[in-house]
């Protein structure tokens, strides 16, 4: 990006030595990995910063340095520093170095942080040069010089880039001069050296005794293009109205001689001209007055017949010098000296009225275009300030979201530790059976389920990550013979989706099949349960799932194990339920892929079903199922 300095001065007074010096500098680059630039961190602008707040501190200037700044230290230490310049005879200095960007005629300095994605984030992201510019304008001090070094290679994405290359010209008014460290449009060199290459010769220009701010500005210029082949070349726009340098001149100039002059006319009224020049009238008793003359020989007329009359009289420093003019009464009839001369004074009072409603009009146009900026300023402080509203309410969100996925692995965890504990309760019951039980069934196990047309079952399921959320179903018994066909509808906030479920009489799951005709069959069937059911009883099976659309294979290994007799209250009651623990293991043939997964589930026979059940499947997730009514015909 190119690197550019401006110096703007406004409201310019002939003379600065009253009031205060007083000065801003920032500096933005290279943070040490802290404070740099997202991208396209600069190795100079904290060396050109802290060594211009050092020269300008030597100068007189009051200080306040900022290094690697964001977006809201800079825009609050420009408020500050606008703020305090409000004063006649005071002079200010604002200075900026790090990346800056031209977008929409605009010139926007880049604040460490900023994320400039887009062109548009320029105005939310970045400071506008216009504003640090209207606000050292507005207050009214005497003589403002900013100096902004921010214009180096463009570092942002391809939609910054495409904006123009370097600065645009910010087209002063009177009273405001501008010195870029090369000309609008084009880029300009960081240097290889402690400085920028342009900041290095204005620092050694600045301090010169009796130089100009103007030609401070053309000698530095000079030293660039030198140093550069004329490659950069620095360029400037503006007027200065009053004579300031850096540092006084150690030989004082002696100050001008003026005198004054009282012509005075013996004859009627009539226009007096002096040095060629129309100067006002004079009339017996009514001499003209001039002042402010430079001292030396000067020419006094009157327009006659026969000739001008002329006289030179000689202007004396601090005195007043005296000639009378005395025409021929006869020379020009009174009535057309006083009417030359009343004409020459309508025309100056028309000329000073034109001179007047130019300045009323300019000024009107200004305090719009001033009306129109601070609404401008104003919107863009109410979006900034929705922005970080906005930001607020994210990090908000963020935090919920983390504390939410905190609490659910705390009740995965949980779930897990419950799993671990049943089949800890599965290995101490094998342990004791000696495996699979030999005895036959005791009173209290559970035979073949006896079931009807129209039996229906209303379950909720939970994910155990996120349980403020759930899913309700019905499963209805839609036809009984040697199979059972479910169905299987949601209800609640999804519903209205619909699948079928094929069970054998003892419950093992035979094929699915949704409402598009895609499902999956099983052979021999999943086997979730092995009739009858009694404490200890364990089985092991395995089973083959195809994906009736695509004819993908699965393998199922099923190991079950019957638990104890448990008294489990759910939504749809209080129930004495038999536990039965379920560790299932899927095999991805295609790709080697291999799940472990856990079903606890507690089964009550006059339902017919399971009342609740506890399932973890791949990277422990899981659901929680419990039975909310149900209907047996």
């Amino acid at each position: 990006m190119a690197l550019f300095a401006a110096l703007m001065l406004a409201a310019v007074l002939p003379a600065f030595a009253g009031g205060s010096r007083l000065a801003l500098v920032i500096g933005n680059g290279n943070g040490n990995g802290n404070g740099d630039y997202a991208s396209g961190a600069l190795a100079n602008p904290a060396n050109d910063a802290n060594d211009i707040a050092a020269k300008i501190r030597a100068l007189g200037f009051q200080t306040d340095l900022l290094l690697n700044a964001n977006q809201q230290a800079m825009e609050q230490a420009i408020e500050r520093f606008t703020s305090a310049l409000e004063g006649e005879g005071n002079v200010g200095f604002f200075y900026f170095a790090g990346h800056g960007i031209e977008y929409e005629g605009n010139n926007y300095l880049i604040p460490i942080g900023a994320t400039i994605n887009g062109q548009a984030d320029l105005r939310y992201q970045a400071v506008d040069a216009g504003w640090v510019r209207d606000g050292m304008t507005e207050a009214g001090n005497g003589l403002n010089l900013i100096v902004l070094d921010a214009c180096r290679d463009n570092p942002f994405s391809s939609d910054v880039r495409s904006s123009s290359r370097g600065l645009a010209q910010m087209h002063p008014a009177t009273g405001v001069f501008v010195l870029y460290a090369t000309q609008p449009g084009a880029v300009a060199r960081d240097g290889n050296g402690r400085n920028g290459v342009f900041t290095k010769h204005l620092l050694a220009s600045i301090d010169t005794p009796g130089m100009e701010v103007e030609q401070v500005a053309k000698r530095t210029a000079q030293a660039v293009a030198r140093e550069t082949g004329r490659a950069q070349m620095p360029w400037s726009e503006g007027m200065v109205l009053g004579e300031f340098a850096f540092v006084p001149s150690l030989v004082p100039k002696p100050p001008p001689d003026f005198g004054q002059l009282q012509v005075f006319n013996d004859t009627n009224k009539a226009e007096i001209w002096l040095d060629g020049q129309s100067a006002g009238c004079a009339a017996p008793g009514q001499p003209l007055d001039l002042s402010d003359l430079t001292v030396g020989e000067h020419w006094v007329m009157i327009r006659a017949k026969g000739g001008p009359l002329v006289k030179q009289v000689r202007v004396e420093p601090g005195s007043r010098s005296q000639v009378t003019l005395s025409p021929p009464p006869n020379s020009l009839a009174a009535a057309d000296l006083e009417a030359k001369c009343q004409a020459a004074v309508i025309a100056a009072e028309k000329d000073a009225k034109r001179r007047a409603e130019e300045a009323r009009h300019a000024e009107a146009r200004r305090q719009l275009e001033l009306d129109a900026l601070r609404r401008e300023e104003a919107i863009r402080r109410q979006a900034a300030q929705e922005i970080a509203r906005a930001e607020d309410r994210r990090k908000q969100a963020e935090q919920d979201r983390q504390k939410a996925e905190e609490e659910a692995t705390g009740r995965v965890a949980d779930a897990t530790r419950a799993v671990k504990e049943a089949w800890d309760v599965v290995v101490k019951i094998r342990n004791q059976t000696g495996g699979e039980p030999k005895h036959p069934a005791v009173p209290q196990s559970v035979t073949i389920p006896q079931i009807n047309v129209e039996d229906s079952y209303i379950y909720e399921t939970k994910d155990l990550e996120h349980p403020e959320s759930s899913i309700i179903t019905k499963r209805t018994v839609a036809s009984v013979d040697n199979t059972i066909l479910f169905s299987a509808i949601n209800l609640g906030n999804k519903k209205g989706k619909k699948r079928y479920l094929h069970f054998d009489r003892q419950w093992n799951l035979i094929r699915t099949r949704n409402a598009d005709d895609s499902g999956l069959d099983f052979s021999p069937p999943l086997k979730y349960y092995d009739f009858p059911l009694f404490p200890g009883k364990t089985w092991q099976e395995n089973s083959t799932e195809t994906n009736i659309k695509t004819g993908a294979i699965k393998n199922h290994i099923v190991s079950g194990t019957v638990g104890d007799w448990e008294d489990i209250s759910v939504p749809a009651g209080k129930f004495r339920a038999i536990k039965v623990y379920l560790k299932t293991e899927l095999l991805d043939p295609s790709t080697g892929e291999r799940i472990n997964g856990t079903d606890i589930s507690w089964y009550v026979p006059e339902v017919h079903r399971s009342v609740k059940s506890i399932t973890t499947g791949k990277n422990g997730r899981g659901n929680l199922i419990q039975l909310i009514s149900y209907e047996i015909k």
